[in-house]
């Protein structure tokens, strides 16, 4: 039914163009292939690259290989513009696509303002969801599956404190490794699990925190990320995907080049120590690097694309 409307939409020209997100999904191949057959110009944004094999960091495969060198391939050719969230990503893409398509790389991004007119407030929400004011609190915000590292991280946090009595973790999210999570911190002190909050209120938690753990075994460009950086965050990830491209010159990281326990262990420690070093000229540096992921400006440049093709 849904395949059924969106070819009836595009055929009767109800639309001016097309805009595909993702391509490993089929409503992507047949929306674009709708979008040809009528004479609808289409726009690919990408969101990721190797993607098949969530155990594998960095996601790379035999399978994928074969995929981006057919489906993948056939999809940049018949794309009007192709839009890569990162450097990477863009140079990914024309890795397979013909050399004369139109590449733009444009991030994500995420309403700035409700991070910076509440920065001030990390001891009143750390109050709101009772957090300790008196730790370093850790983050790791997602979906609690392999891909996101989450087993590893849980593994992290119950070795790291036991060092650190000063560290706290905080869990936020849901997904079918909850329980397992659970089991490996059940009765580690300075540790808190915690459903999706509202998307109102995301921006609260990233404040009431200190270093955001993003342990991932592939990504694109996370939202996660940017919502970090936005709260000042010191970022303690894996180098995978478009992370790296996103980091360059954000000043509070350190890269886990392993998921082996003691390397993730020894990067908290290291991210812990730097913190304490954090001061009022790198958030300087912070809050003008930031600047571009803000939708507004994101919106800006999706607009041009828009204008470039339907001239």
């Amino acid at each position: 039914m849904l395949v059924h409307e969106m070819k009836k939409i595009i055929k009767n020209s109800e639309v001016d163009l097309v805009h595909l997100h993702g391509h490993h999904y089929p409503i992507t191949w047949l929306s674009e292939f709708y979008a040809k057959k009528y004479n609808v110009p289409t726009v690919l944004t990408l969101h990721g690259m190797y993607a098949l094999n969530p155990y594998v960091t960095g996601g790379k495969t035999l399978l994928e290989e074969i995929f981006n060198k057919t489906i993948f391939k056939y999809i940049l050719k018949n794309a009007n513009s192709i839009i890569g969230l990162t450097k990477s990503i863009v140079n990914y893409a024309k890795n397979y696509g013909p050399k004369e398509a139109k590449y733009y790389e444009i991030p994500n991004g995420i309403d700035l303002d409700s991070y910076e007119r509440n920065l001030h407030k990390k001891a009143e929400y750390r109050d709101k969801y009772g957090l300790p004011k008196d730790k370093i609190i850790v983050l790791f915000r997602g979906r609690f599956t392999h891909v996101k590292g989450a087993l590893e991280a849980a593994y992290a946090a119950k070795h790291a404190i036991k060092s650190r009595s000063n560290m706290f973790f905080l869990f936020v999210g849901n997904g079918p490794l909850k329980r397992d999570i659970e089991n490996i911190l059940n009765g580690v002190k300075n540790v808190k699990i915690l459903d999706w909050t509202p998307m109102e209120a995301i921006h609260e938690l990233y404040i009431a925190s200190d270093i955001y753990l993003l342990p991932s075994k592939w990504e694109a460009l996370p939202i996660t990320l940017i919502e970090a950086m936005a709260a000042r965050l010191y970022i303690v990830s894996t180098p995978v995907g478009g992370i790296p491209d996103v980091l360059t010159n954000y000043p509070l990281k350190t890269f886990i080049y392993s998921l082996d326990l003691k390397l993730m262990v020894k990067a908290l420690n290291e991210a812990l120590r730097k913190i304490c070093i954090k001061n009022g000229m790198i958030n300087n540096r912070v809050s003008a690097y930031i600047a571009q992921y803000d939708w507004r400006n994101i919106v800006y440049k999706i607009e041009q694309v828009y204008k470039v093709i339907s001239k």
